[in-house]
């Protein structure tokens, strides 16, 4: 915690961990968070959960309104502080945006867990959705004049003010501070809460997991239509989860076999068409590509445009919700019954996909793997294994256009070269040229 201290207090006949500014004043936010939590008769280890999740991404706002007054506000245009903390939690030092990678810096931040993400999401839904009730909520609003959830290019407000050793009081005139908690407070924030931001680790690649042949026998032996074209598919584009469960029936053509990825924020009108609300719209994950076309590989390719043309004509692909009222969205992997009939893939609960992912990879003999692990597949062997009329593979250069990458480096992360094959050219050039002497001499055929 670095813009703020914590304290106890006693709410509710419980004493609890708040936090105060550095000149010593209270947050009341905090404190009305806490009382709301045990009148809605929240048990003190839900309370002791959620409050410090709610002090961190105050701490986090205080600290990016900092920056966004700087040259590294610049590029956050556009983004809203909530998306910025997501994204420091789940990538770290490792995000593509510098403003989230000198904040992580800044705040001493780790990466953490889905738990921990889950978790955090949860407390700060909650928080939003009881800001409106807040005692101090016009006070808050009264103290800042521009948009603070939404960043733009110019300075955020002006930073003149020094709260740490001016009173608490002065916040209404011109405290930085406590404009930063206006705009943490305010319920509108829970239209920019992502859900695509699940926790994670610090990048580390290990040896690819999937095999070519381990995905034909998958998308061959799976028993869903829905699943088959969803697998086939994410393995021919080798596009992200994500990107692949948002793919609309409009995003295909199946005459000229071509399939697109579209940024979700160039589109929100025909979203908003479809009866998305706003909220589900800002949830829509895109990382970005370099291209929208996706670089469709064999045999795939060919098992996708079979499966989905079974697909359209499939119960699984439904043309009304649970209660018979036709689908206005125009998204391609729905769910196919239950509740939530005809909900959009992407706007669901993505554990079940998972499981089942997982499950069906175990009937093929493969015990570990991710979803993800298809992509890393499918770049692997565009990198190093599909034939070229000048060998084997398309390098790291091509395949990044391939791919959609906008930078090299990130193709770099995603290809795994087949240690086997190293070893065997090692231990060939030691058969050839002996061990240790004749190398130490140079003399290497």
């Amino acid at each position: 915690m670095k813009n703020f201290k914590y304290h106890r207090v006693i709410i509710a006949g419980q004493a609890v961990r708040v936090i105060k500014s550095l000149a010593g004043e209270s947050i009341e936010c905090v404190e009305s968070y806490v009382s709301k939590l045990f009148s809605s008769n929240a048990p003190l280890g839900t309370v002791e959960t959620y409050t410090p999740c709610v002090c961190w991404y105050l701490d986090f706002t205080v600290e990016a309104m900092a920056l966004l007054s700087t040259e590294m506000g610049e590029e956050a245009a556009g983004l809203s502080v909530v998306e910025l903390y997501f994204q420091a939690l789940s990538l770290g030092s490792e995000s593509e945006l510098q403003i989230v990678r000198v904040l992580v810096e800044r705040l001493g931040m780790d990466v953490a867990s889905p738990a921990t993400v889950k978790l955090i999401r949860n407390a700060l839904r909650l928080f939003f959705q009881l800001s409106e009730k807040y005692s101090a909520a016009a006070t808050f609003k009264d103290g800042s004049d521009s948009p603070v959830m939404i960043i733009s290019t110019a300075p955020p407000m002006s930073t003149v003010f020094d709260y740490k050793t001016k009173g608490w009081s002065s916040r209404k005139v011109n405290s930085y501070l406590a404009e930063c908690i206006a705009g943490g407070v305010g319920v509108s924030a829970l239209n920019y809460i992502p859900q695509y931001f699940t926790g994670g680790s610090v990048r580390n690649v290990p040896e690819l997991k999937l095999t070519i042949a381990d995905a034909v026998k998958l998308i061959g032996d799976v028993e869903s239509i829905r699943d088959k074209t969803y697998y086939a598919l994410l393995a021919a584009g080798g596009a992200r989860v994500s990107e692949t469960l948002q793919v609309l029936v409009s995003d295909i053509d199946d005459k000229q076999k071509i399939v697109k990825v579209v940024d979700p924020k160039s589109r929100k009108k025909l979203y908003r068409s479809m009866g998305l609300s706003m909220s589900e719209i800002n949830s829509l994950r895109f990382k970005g590509r370099a291209n929208q076309r996706l670089t469709l590989i064999e045999p795939f390719a060919t098992m996708f445009w079979d499966a989905l043309e079974e697909l359209y004509v499939s119960p699984e692909f439904p043309a009304t919700d649970k209660d018979g009222y036709f689908l206005t969205h125009d998204f391609l992997f729905c769910v196919h019954r239950g509740p939530t009939k005809g909900t959009p893939l992407c706007l669901v609960d993505q554990s079940p996909i998972l499981r089942t992912f997982k499950a069906n990879l175990r009937r093929v003999g493969v015990d570990i793997g991710h979803q993800h692990d298809v992509r890393h597949m499918h770049i692997s062997y565009l990198c190093n294994d599909i034939p070229t009329p000048e060998g084997l593979g398309l390098g790291v250069q091509e395949t990044s256009r391939c791919v959609g990458h906008i930078n090299i480096e990130s193709t770099e992360i995603y290809n795994h070269v087949d240690s086997s094959k190293a070893l065997a050219a090692a231990e060939m050039m030691y058969i050839e040229n002996g061990y240790y002497d004749s190398i130490l001499l140079g003399e290497v055929k």
